[in-house]
């Protein structure tokens, strides 16, 4: 997104709880173009949100039933708490964004897995980076490395 098209966009949307997620979903869109997205472990929606206003289909998962309760915006009606045996093979772009670090060794194959099963096309992953100072500060970081 060059500078005058940033600026329409934030003409249009203006100071949007989470802008900066809307834009990394439109760099993720114009790289690779999926029709339907995935976000594992979405936790209040802001990727799921900013994907469906784009219009690609997404629905996120999230187990937490407490940042469930704060999901935003789009993400409100696309959000789910189980993963159903449908959505294997069903994605073309699975987003996995920031999670790892937040489920314990054991469970991080299954999650890995799951994003393998999940996804028809491409898997978009990030992880906490241990150098930043203060990931150990969040007591929810429990698998970092």
């Amino acid at each position: 997104m060059n500078e005058e098209q940033y600026a329409e966009w934030r003409k249009e949307h203006g100071d949007a709880p989470e802008w900066k997620h809307a834009l990394i979903v439109m760099q993720w869109l114009e790289y690779l173009n999926p029709k339907t997205a995935f976000d594992y472990g979405c936790g209040e929606g802001f990727y799921t949100h900013w994907f469906n206003e784009f219009g690609v289909q997404c629905y996120g998962y999230e187990p937490n039933t407490e940042i469930v309760k704060r999901a935003y915006g789009q993400a409100i009606q696309t959000i789910t708490q189980m993963l159903i045996p449908q959505y294997n093979g069903a994605w073309d772009l699975v987003v996995c964004i920031d999670v790892l670090e937040h489920v314990t060794p054991e469970q991080e194959k299954e999650v890995i897995e799951n994003l393998i099963k999940l996804s028809k096309k491409y898997i978009l992953l990030s992880i906490c980076d241990v150098t930043l100072w203060d990931v150990y500060k969040d007591p929810t970081h429990i698998n970092c490395k």
